[in-house]
């Protein structure tokens, strides 16, 4: 049988290169080191040896495309799409595949830490070694009844609906591609406009991919039309909410907001966001040691099943 073989991009950490290659049962797959930082034709002369290629996100030369090569199919390990031209890769039948929801109930769950960090006044009550002891109990508010806006019913927004419905709370959604009526029932949600989510939310959380009509989508418009001392967390992609505008509304003093993703990342530390007292800031850590299980099974499973010629449909994250 032909040598089989599968590219990891030099920015893949070792621990999940380690994790794939040790779920891997088949003996007829190689593995090979690919530095992307390598000059272009150096590079572009290991990438078509390749079957798979696994990267985060790094983009493949069109000069690649015209050569003669094995790729099949694209394996990246985050969510997000947006910096490759699908249409490309259809027409040279390789297939893609993003992380297959990997990370999904780790980002629903750090949206309730920030949710329950705000409404819970938990930083300005934290007790540290210095002698402080600030109750605001009269000051924290309760999730249950509370009404949230989830932007993008993906999987992370799908995580994040079911929590919300189990804590009490009024859920609305707004999705490019709106879920079957009998599934809202049955998970307790309701379909809603965009401007109609940020006019009624007490929360709004941001769960969108980031495409041409997503990108800087929650501009200074829909932030004022916020109620007051309402929240909006983004743990999505940074360039769908521009901070300049998130600084300006915050600076009114009329919402807070929490936020785990960054128009440039690491954030700048003359970042005006720094400065003001309504918001959280996490450092882009929604996923979790359980992600790098799932993500590492998911990428294992859809290796082989590309190997055996499986059908396509079987591939998980498949876009």
């Amino acid at each position: 049988m032909e040598k089989f073989t599968v590219g990891f991009s030099s920015e893949i950490t070792k621990d999940l290169k380690k994790k794939i290659i040790d779920s891997i049962k088949i003996k007829n797959i190689f593995f090979k080191q690919i530095n992307i930082n390598k000059n272009k034709k150096e590079l572009l002369k290991n990438l078509v040896e390749l079957d798979i290629f696994i990267t985060k996100y790094y983009n493949i030369p069109n000069e690649f495309f015209l050569l003669k090569n094995k790729l099949k199919f694209l394996q990246l390990t985050t969510s997000d799409y947006s910096f490759l031209d699908l249409n490309k890769f259809n027409r040279y039948a390789i297939k893609v595949a993003n992380n297959g929801g990997a990370n999904s109930v780790s980002v629903a769950e750090h949206i309730f830490l920030l949710m329950l960090s705000v409404n819970r006044n938990f930083i300005k009550q934290f007790i540290t070694k210095k002698k402080k002891w600030n109750n605001l109990k009269s000051k924290n508010i309760e999730l249950f009844g509370k009404k949230i806006g989830i932007l993008g019913m993906g999987n992370a927004g799908l995580e994040l609906a079911k929590r919300c419905v189990s804590f009490g709370m009024i859920v609305s959604y707004f999705d490019t591609s709106r879920l079957s009526i009998n599934f809202e029932k049955k998970l307790r949600i309701k379909f809603t406009r965009v401007k109609e989510i940020f006019k009624t939310s007490d929360i709004i959380s941001l769960n969108m991919s980031l495409n041409k009509k997503s990108e800087n989508l929650i501009n200074l418009k829909l932030l004022s039309s916020m109620k007051k001392n309402s929240l909006i967390i983004n743990t999505s992609r940074g360039k769908i909410l521009k901070e300049k505008n998130l600084y300006k509304i915050l600076k009114r003093k009329k919402i807070s907001a929490a936020i785990d993703v960054y128009e440039k990342e690491p954030l700048p530390f003359n970042s005006k966001l720094r400065n003001l007292e309504n918001i959280i800031m996490t450092p882009h850590c929604g996923p979790s040691r359980e992600t790098v299980d799932k993500l590492s099974n998911n990428i294992a499973s859809n290796i082989q099943s590309v190997y055996l010629r499986k059908n396509t449909k079987r591939l998980k994250g498949i876009i």
